[in-house]
C-alpha cells in the first residue's frame, strides 16, 4: 500500500497510510520502523498472574448467559453441561456472578459431605472418613471467596477509575469548549 493510498481508521473516517504512520508515530514516540515486535508468547511469558488473568478476563463478554459460558467450555463432557446449566445463574450475568457461583457450588459440597449420610443418598448411613475431601473442598471454598472478593475490589477500583476518567474527560472537554468560545470571539473582534 502506498503512503497516498486510502484506507479505514477504526472512527470509520478515510485517511492515507502516511497519515496513520505519522499518528503512530507521534502516539508511540518513536519511528514506527524502529519498534521491536514481539510474539505472543514472549508478551504472555512477561506478564505476572494479576496481568494474565485481567488478560483472560478481557475475552470474555462482559455479559453472558449460560449457553455462553457452556459453549466457550470447548471438550465439556454432557455431565459437565449439565452441572453448568443446573450451577450457573439464570438469565444475563457477569464474572461476578460466576465467582458467586462457584462458591456457592462449593459451599453447598461441603455441607453435603459433612453430613453423616452418603451424599448419593440420605437413607445411607456413611461411616467413611471424609475429612480429606472436606479439607480440599474448604480450600477450594476459600480460595473462591477470596478470588470473589478480589474480583469485587477489583471492579470497585475500575469503576471509580473509570469515573475519574470521565470526570478528567469532562474537564478537557469544557476547556477545549472554552477555549474554542475564545478563539472565535478573536476571531470575530
Amino acid at each position: 500500500m502506498s503512503k497516498t493510498e486510502k484506507c479505514d481508521v477504526m472512527n470509520g473516517k478515510t485517511t492515507s497510510l502516511g497519515e496513520l504512520t505519522r499518528a503512530l508515530e507521534e502516539e508511540m514516540g518513536s519511528a514506527v520502523t524502529s519498534v521491536k515486535t514481539i510474539t505472543s508468547s514472549e508478551l504472555l511469558q512477561g506478564l505476572d498472574s494479576q496481568q494474565y488473568g485481567s488478560l483472560i478476563l478481557d475475552y470474555l463478554p462482559e455479559m453472558m448467559d449460560k449457553e455462553t459460558v457452556i459453549t466457550r467450555t470447548s471438550g465439556a463432557t454432557p455431565m459437565m453441561r449439565k452441572i453448568m446449566e443446573d450451577g450457573l445463574p439464570d438469565g444475563v450475568f457477569g464474572t461476578k456472578e460466576l465467582d458467586r457461583a462457584n462458591f456457592n457450588t462449593l459451599k453447598e459440597a461441603v455441607e453435603t459431605i459433612s453430613q453423616p449420610v452418603c451424599p448419593l443418598s440420605r437413607n445411607i448411613r456413611c461411616t467413611t472418613d471424609k475429612s480429606t475431601v472436606l479439607d480440599e473442598l474448604r480450600e477450594a471454598m476459600n480460595m473462591a471467596y477470596e478470588s470473589y472478593n478480589r474480583h469485587d475490589k477489583e471492579c470497585s477500583e475500575a469503576t471509580e477509575k473509570a469515573l475519574e476518567t470521565e470526570e478528567k474527560l469532562k474537564a478537557i472537554d469544557s476547556d477545549n469548549n472554552a477555549a474554542d468560545r475564545k478563539e472565535q470571539r478573536l476571531h470575530f473582534y
